[in-house]
């Protein structure tokens, strides 16, 4: 059964009411329109998928071993299918940042509100130890995050 990071409750009649009531300002529907228009100039399709590694937890190192899988995105959460599936929502994004673990590749670090998960797009993972970074799809994965973080009403970059 999937982990879901950020919300209370998965059912879309829960968000519903939430958005609804106005107790979360990030999900108006002006950002819901925004997240429409760019999803019209950049369509991320639900078929679209990235394989990558991920690790869960606050910090990673050249001896840390990382699980793989499969990120998807749709339109309100991103799912990653792997030994130990994750779901994190949009809404409880904090930070995306794109890290060099020794130099060696390019790290997404996202953090959530209550995880921070460290992935990063792969062309070969042997056994989760050794990997072949694909360098400019992590970029591009990156960027797509930071826009979700940005049309979620928050800055990836600090103030």
């Amino acid at each position: 059964m999937p982990m879901l990071a950020g919300l209370a409750a998965p059912s879309t009649a829960w968000m519903t009411i939430r958005w609804a009531s106005g107790a979360c300002p990030s999900a108006s529907p002006c950002w819901r329109e925004d997240l429409k228009a760019h999803e019209k100039q950049f369509p991320i399709s639900s078929t679209m998928s990235y394989k990558v590694i991920y690790h869960i937890g606050n910090d990673l190192n050249l001896k840390t071993k990382v699980n793989s899988g499969t990120l998807t995105f749709d339109s309100e959460h991103v799912h990653i299918s792997g030994s130990n599936p994750l779901v994190i929502a949009y809404l409880s994004f904090r930070n995306v940042e794109m890290l060099r673990l020794h130099g060696l590749g390019r790290i997404i670090k996202l953090t959530c509100s209550d995880i921070t998960v460290f992935t990063s797009v792969v062309r070969l993972n042997l056994f989760g130890y050794f990997v072949i970074i694909n360098y400019f799809k992590s970029g591009t994965l990156c960027e797509q995050l930071k826009t979700r973080l940005v049309l979620n009403g928050k800055s990836s970059y600090p103030s």
